[in-house]
């Protein structure tokens, strides 16, 4: 999992939360983010959940789009749905 440094360093557009908000993100997007499903893309993962969790909130309201059920959703998370994608490929056992 990656630390607030690295999510900083990774998603610039949060430095200006709070600290306290982001290491909550961080903590929520680490219990929803299965090492063993994302294997060497866990650090990904969690990024973007996290990314997710602050964009939801009030941070980031540019990050916000509307999918094509009329959901709306963050930029990130579409990322992160990708991502599960990919993810649940591998566990696919054939």
């Amino acid at each position: 999992m990656i630390d607030r440094a690295r999510f900083l360093e990774t998603y610039p557009e949060f430095a200006s939360a709070p600290v306290a908000i982001v290491d909550r993100a961080l903590e929520e997007a680490a219990d929803l983010t299965d090492p063993e499903v994302f294997g060497p893309r866990v650090d990904t993962a969690h990024g973007l959940r996290a990314a997710d969790l602050l964009a939801s909130g009030v941070f980031s309201v540019d990050a916000r789009m509307v999918d094509a059920k009329g959901a709306s959703i963050t930029t990130y998370r579409a990322q992160l749905d990708r991502l599960i994608g990919v993810a649940a490929i591998g566990l696919r056992v054939f």
